[in-house]
């Protein structure tokens, strides 16, 4: 009786598992490529409970060891004191908080944790200005998943405040980086539970950081810069982490 519970338990997981990977709507695997590097650089922020979660992209990690995550504020807005953060497929969260008030506007958020998160490049960084209308992209993230996949389609509309998607974007995946078809970060995915998903342009995330101070780098910079030819990268790569660095010093909260 023992072995037909057993068989009959090991059928049901596969099942769900199987479900799980066969979401409805546009949510599917990420392609291999781009996953080994999205996998390192993408991570699951969870806002009071399991129910209210997003994505962030990890942008770097402090001299003491703290990681710096890039976030949406509309995911953490009403639990700044029920922060975590969790790789994919981990069982367990590690508390995170907002860095200082200072480092915080309408739009984003910077958060530091003491995860052990992968000391690894991150995504490279594209342009939002050069986007077209029918140009492929997808957003990353965690759709009520435990695993990173992704909606994919095409961009409606693209605007220096708002890029419009002909695809919802779940709430898992708010905060998640919207990607171009070669992998490229090119704006920050808002969940508004609508039908065409936007997102910020990251030519609009680039210039709102750059008035968040910048005059203390990070121990380790995960933006692999070197790989992206426009210097709007680097200077994206650069604000962010040096805001963060610096944020976190006169914080004295980590």
């Amino acid at each position: 009786m023992k072995k037909y519970l057993c068989f009959a338990l090991l059928v049901a997981a596969g099942f769900s598992f199987a479900h799980a990977q066969s979401l409805p709507g546009t949510i599917t695997k990420i392609p291999d490529q781009l996953y080994r590097r999205a996998a390192l650089a993408i991570v699951k922020v969870i806002a009071g409970d399991q129910q209210h979660a997003g994505a962030g992209i990890i942008i770097g990690k402090t001299r003491n060891g703290a990681s710096v995550i890039l976030t949406t504020n509309a995911l953490v807005t009403g639990f700044e004191n029920q922060l975590s953060v969790q790789l994919e497929n981990q069982t367990t969260a590690t508390p995170a908080q907002i860095i200082t008030p200072k480092w915080r506007n309408r739009d984003l958020v910077l958060l530091a944790t003491r995860a052990s998160l992968p000391g690894a490049p991150a995504l490279d960084y594209g342009r939002s200005d050069q986007l077209a209308a029918g140009d492929e992209a997808a957003v990353l993230g965690f759709p009520q998943t435990s695993f990173l996949s992704q909606n994919a389609g095409e961009i409606v509309r693209n605007t220096a405040a708002k890029i419009t998607l002909n695809f919802a974007i779940s709430p898992g995946q708010n905060g998640g980086p919207l990607v171009d078809r070669h992998g490229r970060v090119i704006g920050i995915a808002l969940a508004h539970g609508q039908e065409n998903g936007e997102a910020l342009p990251i030519d609009l995330v680039r210039f709102v950081t750059e008035d968040w101070l910048r005059n203390a780098p990070l121990a380790e910079s995960w933006h692999e810069a070197k790989n992206t030819k426009h210097w709007y990268s680097w200077a994206l790569g650069i604000v962010l982490i040096s805001a963060a660095g610096l944020a976190i010093g006169m914080s004295g909260v980590l």
